[in-house]
């Protein structure tokens, strides 16, 4: 297994091996050497259930794991297709290298159950090696390179895996269970954060909760409008009275992948109202052409079309925060605030559940979904007439979205640690003592 023993980039105490430079005291094995495997059992669609029985158990397809697809049951099994919570799964066919551990029941045969030699591999270290992208890497060339890449048994054990002591294997796989142990912690509070971000942004845009200084009576009075109730000194027009707007025209023959304006076509918006950078751009040698489709601050930037049917994208709005940085394309349309409404509230309320799903119920069937220019501006928009009312709504909630985007780095920071540390841990480049 051992290319060469001579190499001016292998430290003392390190030799390199057919899957880089390894720890010396470290062995290099295959997965014949320390495993076997087995596929799993391909049921019929009519012998599935969808309501389990005292001997049954969760049939586990990828459709399940990805919860795409409800729960069925399997009555009729082998305990060799069947698996536990302390099992690891690979896929190793269609997506192939998909690891799966922590599941209960009877796997699908486009699964491998990896039945690994515990007196010399920790699971941990096994789950963690395996997603190690040199070894993701492997495997795919292992499957090969078809419209269904399909890895074999004989392909799976010709994979090379280091073996530390038992004992190192338990460290570093506490270490990077540790990290998981964080995204994971993160990830509750980012999705707690994001259910009283959607609760607020509904209360504050009707008027349920009106901010201190803004109602000047214990019981503040509501009224019935077209838009639902909202406080009684509040108003409702239609969008196209309170703004100006444009629809966007084809500029695809301009675009480059260099520099100059950035782009915003229907790939560009997030379901949250964020700018998708997908590094597409028209230079200012175009300036001429494109000049009517230069957005400008404080506009806002609306997608009129969408790829799926459940309309996520569809009439989302980008809030744009300076001059000459933008240019908008057909599919897309301009929209410039005039004096009755802050361009930061207008944002926040196209962008919430109170007027997205109108624009949702507006939307006409296509190749893909699409609204009409006339759909929009005759959205009926709810507002405080105090201007300062709409700021100080909106400054609370782009706070919020402040201390979400914040989280949300942490978050891809910490990822980026644990991909690192996988490198550096799972090759011996780091030692843990």
């Amino acid at each position: 297994m051992v290319i060469s023993t001579q190499n001016s980039d292998v430290k003392p105490g390190y030799r390199l091996t057919e899957i880089g430079i390894i720890p010396e005291d470290w062995k290099l094995k295959t997965f014949r050497d320390v495993s076997r495997v087995n596929q799993g059992l391909q049921i019929a669609i009519e012998k599935r259930s969808k309501k389990p029985t005292n001997n049954s158990k969760v049939y586990i397809t990828i459709q399940y794991l990805n919860s795409s697809k409800e729960a069925e049951y399997i009555d009729n099994y082998t305990s060799a297709v069947c698996c536990g919570k302390d099992d690891i799964l690979m896929t190793r066919t269609g997506n192939t290298g998909y690891i799966v551990s922590g599941v209960e029941g009877v796997f699908h045969n486009n699964f491998f159950k990896i039945n690994y030699d515990k007196a010399i591999l920790d699971k941990g270290f096994l789950f963690y090696y395996l997603h190690l992208n040199s070894t993701q890497n492997i495997i795919l060339t292992r499957a090969g390179a078809s419209t269904i890449p399909d890895l074999n048994h004989n392909d799976f054990y010709s994979i090379p895996i280091p073996v530390p002591t038992k004992s190192e294997q338990i460290a570093i796989a506490k270490a990077l269970s540790d990290v998981d142990v964080l995204t994971a912690s993160l990830d509750k509070l980012i999705a707690k954060k994001r259910d009283i971000k959607q609760a607020t942004t509904q209360q504050l845009l009707t008027g349920k909760i009106r901010l201190p200084g803004f109602v000047g009576i214990r019981n503040p009075v509501y009224k019935q409008t077209e838009a639902g109730m909202i406080p009684e000194d509040w108003t409702v027009k239609k969008l196209g009275e309170v703004c100006l707007y444009q629809n966007g025209t084809s500029l695809e023959r301009y675009f480059n992948r260099n520099q100059g304006l950035n782009v915003i076509s229907i790939g560009n918006y997030s379901i949250d109202g964020n700018y998708i950078d997908t590094n597409s751009y028209i230079d200012w040698k175009h300036y001429k052409e494109i000049k009517k489709f230069i957005l400008n601050q404080d506009e806002l930037c609306m997608v009129l079309n969408d790829k799926t049917s459940v309309g996520a994208i569809i009439g989302r709005v980008l809030l744009i925060k300076e001059d000459n940085k933008y240019v908008f394309n057909q599919r897309s349309m301009r929209i410039k605030p005039l004096d009755e409404v802050l361009p930061g509230y207008l944002y926040y309320i196209i962008n919430s559940n109170l007027i997205h799903d109108k624009i949702v119920s507006l939307a006409k069937p296509g190749t893909q979904i699409y609204v009409n220019t006339g759909d929009i501006t005759g959205l009926d928009i709810p507002f405080p007439q105090s201007l300062e009312e709409q700021q100080a709504i909106a400054t609370i909630l782009s706070d919020m979205d402040a201390e979400f985007a914040a989280l949300e780095q942490r978050r891809e920071k910490t990822h980026a640690l644990k991909q690192g540390m996988l490198q550096e841990l799972l090759t011996g480049k780091t030692r843990l003592t």
